[in-house]
Formats: structure tokens, sequence, C-alpha cells
């Protein structure tokens, strides 16, 4: 049979409720013959659904249920090569949560950061999870570009070489609320992400329930991010600060350019959380007596360096930040005073108003408005910002208090807002806000392709104040 027969034979088999193979088939550019071969084994019942309905701008795939693939010793390793692991650049290539070691070969060269482990029984049990991986039964058939596509838990399966452009360079992974939603990508041959490029968590969606089993290698570009376990073939590429957060186990080399990362500490469960109830304990708590940190004058930023990394809503880890004297973050650090009005936080962001932030009170605020006067002293010219990190390591607390707005004396803003080592954020806002400018409040990234404006009362849809919150906290996050 003809490959352009099959393909009629096929899209004629489908059914209304079977849409994958006249979906895939009709919308690939490519169909290779040992993947018409895999289609056309599956029984029908068994095929996936392209659903035609859309959330946000993604298609939502459907799933066949996969299967857990045991990691063995290999559950203790962050980076295991079987030829050699090199860390080319001139900065520090971090080893997070697990072990490094490469086996049978012996090369470890450059400036890993982390703990060196023998690898002897990784190497063993790595190529015995590759194998299985690799054995799995055909799943979902998966075209050659995954960018801007959200996947449900199930098997994917591709015959040859898949991609993760730069034109749409976000997958959603969305478990759908199910926590032990297993997400495996079996790729024939190789697998490519460009520059930026990131893999989210949705719904309870976990980095240890993600597998990626590549029968070749893995490229990643500069500061793009993946999320799981890659099971490499043949080698593991990490462009400059790009980040595995999961595991990267090769069968020959893994070589990280420069400031590349790989973590499996499994914090990461939910990339994208969304605005929760808060804790009763959530409160307004003033720190200018207890602080570590103050900040002065108008229109000032100060670095803070976090004491654990912060996981931010991108997947980039953060540890430091910038805190503007204006009520908000900078996220990662950058020396924009974020001044002077109150950007809506929403989609599509240019410019500044698209600088990556936290915002509690974003406004033109200044915290020494009259210089002959002290502000510690007289609330009446000036308040305080300070910076904390609690006694126990695990949050740090930016708080803007009895700050006014810049040219208004007697007008006082006091709000903060607290990071935790989860990557939950909690603001709070305290009594006496007074004045009638307006704030910005809510987080958004540096793209300006995720944004969450604030949902307490007083603010609009683009997180902009309608009216002052008063003695009230919103929390974001897993609460």
């Amino acid at each position: 049979m003809k490959l352009s027969q099959a393909i009629h034979f096929i899209t004629l088999l489908a059914t209304s409720d079977a849409m994958s193979i006249r979906g895939i088939v009709n919308e690939s550019a490519v169909v290779g013959e040992d993947d018409l071969a895999k289609v056309t084994a599956l029984p029908i019942k068994d095929t996936a659904v392209i659903n035609k309905e859309q959330q946000g701008d993604h298609r939502q795939l459907s799933h066949i249920d996969g299967e857990p693939i045991a990691l063995g010793a290999c559950e203790d390793f962050a980076v295991m090569a079987g030829s050699t692991a090199t860390c080319a650049g001139s900065f520090d290539c971090d080893i997070i949560g697990g072990h490094l070691a490469v086996s049978p070969g012996t090369s470890i060269t450059g400036n890993f950061v982390g703990d060196v482990g023998s690898g002897a029984g990784c190497a063993i049990d790595g190529l015995a999870a590759w194998k299985a991986g690799r054995a799995m039964p055909t799943g979902t058939l998966m075209l050659a570009e995954m960018g801007g596509k959200t996947f449900t838990k199930g098997i994917y399966t591709h015959g040859s070489a898949l991609n993760i452009a730069l034109t749409d360079n976000v997958v959603y992974l969305d478990a759908q609320g199910d926590p032990n939603a297993q997400f495996i990508f079996n790729i024939g041959s190789t697998l490519t992400t460009s520059a930026g490029s990131k893999i989210v968590l949705q719904n309870e969606a976990k980095a240890d329930n993600v597998f990626w089993i590549l029968g070749k290698a893995l490229t990643m570009g500069a500061d793009s991010i993946l999320v799981g376990n890659v099971l490499a073939g043949t080698a593991i590429t990490m462009g400059t600060n790009a980040k595995i957060m999961g595991r990267a186990i090769a069968q020959t080399a893994v070589t990280c350019e420069t400031a590349c990362a790989v973590e499996t500490s499994g914090r990461h469960s939910v990339d994208v959380p969304t605005f929760n109830d808060c804790p009763s304990s959530s409160v307004f708590t003033p720190i200018a007596d207890s602080h570590d940190q103050e900040i002065t004058g108008d229109n000032a930023v100060a670095s803070y360096t976090l004491p654990f990394s912060f996981p931010w809503i991108t997947g980039e880890e953060i540890t430091e930040i910038g805190v503007s004297t204006n009520g908000a973050i900078n996220v990662p650090y950058n020396s924009s005073s974020l001044c002077c009005d109150p950007w809506p936080i929403a989609v599509g962001g240019s410019g500044d108003a698209a600088i990556p932030r936290i915002a509690v009170a974003q406004e033109d605020l200044d915290p020494s408005y009259n210089p002959s006067y002290d502000p510690r002293y007289d609330p009446l010219y000036g308040g305080g910002v300070y910076i904390k990190t609690a006694d126990d390591g695990n949050s740090v607390t930016s708080s803007w208090e009895n700050v006014p707005h810049y040219g208004t004396p007697g007008t006082f803003v006091n709000a903060q807002v607290t990071l935790h080592k989860t990557g939950d954020i909690t603001f709070c806002y305290g009594t006496g806000n007074t004045g009638s400018n307006s704030i910005a409040a809510g987080l958004e990234d540096d793209a300006s392709s995720l944004a969450f404006p604030m949902p307490l009362d007083g603010f609009d849809a683009q997180g902009v104040s309608t009216s002052f919150p008063q003695n009230t906290c919103a929390c974001f996050g897993r609460f």
C-alpha cells in the first residue's frame, strides 16, 4: 500500500470518537513509514483524541495512560554519564538534590558543585530504565514540534527528532488534579529545546512523574528549562544557564556549557500555581524593628540574596531579587526602580511594563519624601522599606511600612510580600492605607505570557486598585 493510500485509509477509519489518527496524519507535514506502521497496529479504541476545543492558545491533547519507569539506583542521582561529565564554562554547574557520577567512564572535568557518588549501580539501572522506556507500547503520536501544546497524562511517541521551537517555546503538562499522573515521551531520535524554552507543570503535575526517553541525544538551548527524568541513548548537552528539574541520565557524555543546573529536589510539583485562600495565620506584621536590610531614598532598588532557591512562575530558579521602594520586587534582580505608574498585570505587556515582577503596591512611592525629616521618627513625611529572612531560613519578607505616595505626605502604604522556599507567595496589607492614588498588585513574567493580577476586592481585572485594601492578605501558590 502506498503512503498516500494508507493515510487515506486511516482517515476513513477514524470516527468522531477517535479523532487522533485523522488529526495527526492530516496536520503532520511528514509521516514516516515507521510511525505509519505503529499507527496501523493500534486498535482504534486506544488512539488518543485531539480535542477541537482550545485551552487558551494551546491545543489540548488527551492521553493513553502511562506506567511508571523504575529508576532503581538512579533515584539518588541528579547527573549520570556513561563516559564523561564536563562543566565547560568558567561558571559553576550546580548539581542539587542528587549525586553526580560517571560510569563506566571516569572523567569529570570543570566546576561542578555538588556531591560526587559511585555510579556503578546507576549505570546498570539507568540503562535498564532506558531500555524499558524504549520498549513501551506506542502511545499518542506527536508532531515534530511540541511548542505551544498542552499534554495530559499518558505515553507520547515520535519516531524521529523532536523540537521545542523558539516561536512557541512553552510546553504545558497538565495533571488535571492527579498527583500521580505520568507523562512519558518516547522519542526515536533527538530532542532539541530552543533558547528560553520551558516546560510548565500544571494542576499537581510533578517532575518525578515526567520521563523523556530519547533514542539519541538531548540538546538544550541557552536559558531553557526541561522538567523530568531524561534518559538519553547517547549524550546530554545543556546550553548556558540551562536547567533540568529532574535527572540527566546519559549513556555517553553529559556536557554543561556554563552555569547550568540539574536539580532533583522535587519542589516543582506545580510551576504555575494560582491565588488561593490564605491560612488564618497570614497577617501584616511590621518588621521595622527586626529587619535585616533597609532601603532608603526615592526610586531606590536594592539587591537581596535569598537563602534558598526560589522557583519562579516560569520555572526559573531565583536566588537574587531586587526590592524597589516603589512597592514591587524585580524577579530576578535588575536595576529598574519600577517607577512610576501602577503598571497593569496583564498578558501582552511591553517595555518596562513587561519586567518580571511581584507587585504588592506598585506606584510612585517615596520612603524619604522630605529629607529634612527623619522618616523613622516622623511618619507624616516618610516611612521605611525593609527586608527580613525568617529565623528558620524558609521565607523572606519585603515590607513597605508607612510609606507615602510621592508628593503626598500624610498618605500611607502598609503592605508586604513574603516569598516562601516552596514557591508560595503571601501578599498582606495593613491598616491605615490612605490616598487616592491607584496601585498595581500581582505577578507577571518577563515575556508577559504569564500574568496573575491581584484578586482581592478593590482590584480590577488587570490588578489595578480602585480602592485601597485594608487589613487583608492574598496567597499565591499551593496553600
